[in-house]
């Protein structure tokens, strides 16, 4: 068991310890090399645009998921095929995000597939926008991430 004496010691060395690399680090000329790499210069069929419009996808099916999860919960069968549309979305979007924004060589791939995806949910999520506006949004980023993602296929 520590004595309230040694708790302050190997604090004090502890603080002292943290704050030294601190220090040296200021001190010393240390720099960076700077990154060729920026958002300018995402490959031209991969530019934050098709990235923020599968975000969008990813976040309108996340909503219309939960959507889905109340409605079926209390009993209404009806967005059944929307739920089962929808989680597909949502895998494919946030995979393509993850896969495009890190320059993968899957990416293209995963376009490709997560386009069939929003197809599919899109059609379904029509089906009831009349009475669900989330649906109704859900199935506009479908749209939007379509129209996106053909630029990278």
């Amino acid at each position: 068991m520590l004595t309230r004496k040694e708790l302050i010691t190997q604090s004090a060395a502890l603080l002292a310890f943290a704050s030294a690399g601190s220090l040296l680090a200021k001190e010393s000329n240390h720099k960076h090399p700077e990154s060729k790499k920026s958002e300018k210069n995402l490959p031209k069929k991969l530019d934050r645009k098709i990235l923020e419009a599968a975000s969008k996808c990813a976040l309108s099916s996340e909503i219309c998921l939960t959507h889905c999860d109340e409605n079926l919960s209390l009993g209404d069968t009806m967005l059944a095929d929307c739920l089962k549309a929808v989680k597909d979305t949502l895998v494919l979007c946030k995979a393509f995000v993850s896969l495009g924004s890190s320059h993968s060589p899957f990416a293209k791939e995963i376009a490709a597939t997560c386009i069939k995806a929003c197809e599919v949910c899109e059609k379904e999520c029509r089906v009831h926008e009349s009475h669900h506006e989330i649906c109704k949004n859900c199935a506009d980023s479908c749209r939007e991430c379509i129209i996106e993602l053909k630029k990278v296929v």
